[in-house]
C-alpha cells in the first residue's frame, strides 16, 4: 500500500505527558512512591529497627492523639532517660503511640518493667515489647 499505509504501528498513539518525561519530572513526588511525600512509603526508624532488631525496640501508648512533634519525642525521651538508661530514639505517631529503640535488650527490658503505667504530660504511658503490626500510624 505505500506509505503510512496499513502495517506495524499505524494508527497507534502514544501519550508523552506535559514535559517530555514518564516520571520523576518536577512535582512527582505523589502518593505510591518510595520515600515521596508521605504516603504508605514513609517507615519510622523504630519499625525499621524493629525488622532487625526487635528485643531493642519497646511499644508506647496511652497519649493523646495529636499532629507528631519531634519536641515532644525529645521531651519523652528525656523522662525516660531520667529513670532508664539507653534510650537512642522515639518516635510517637500522630495516634498516640509509637516506640523506642534502646542499646541493649537489657536496657528495654528493664524500661517495660520500670515505665508502663508510669505518667507523662497527664496520661498513663503504656510500655510493651515491640510486636509487628501494633504501630500502624504510618498505614
Amino acid at each position: 500500500m505505500g506509505k503510512g499505509g496499513k502495517g506495524k504501528g499505524a494508527g497507534q498513539w502514544v501519550f508523552v505527558p506535559q514535559g517530555g518525561s514518564f516520571g520523576g519530572g518536577k512535582g512527582h513526588k505523589g502518593k505510591g512512591h518510595k520515600g515521596g511525600g508521605k504516603g504508605k512509603g514513609r517507615m519510622s526508624m523504630v519499625r525499621r529497627m524493629a525488622k532487625t532488631n526487635p528485643e531493642r525496640c519497646v511499644w508506647i501508648g496511652g497519649l493523646a492523639e495529636k499532629d507528631t512533634d519531634k519536641d515532644f519525642n525529645k521531651k519523652l525521651q528525656a523522662w525516660i532517660g531520667k529513670s532508664c538508661e539507653g534510650c537512642k530514639f522515639v518516635d510517637i505517631g500522630p495516634r498516640g503511640r509509637g516506640g523506642a529503640i534502646f542499646g541493649t535488650e537489657e536496657e528495654a527490658s528493664t524500661a517495660i518493667a520500670v515505665l508502663n503505667g508510669q505518667k507523662f504530660a497527664g496520661k498513663v504511658l503504656e510500655f510493651d515489647v515491640y510486636v509487628k503490626g501494633w504501630n500502624n500510624d504510618e498505614e
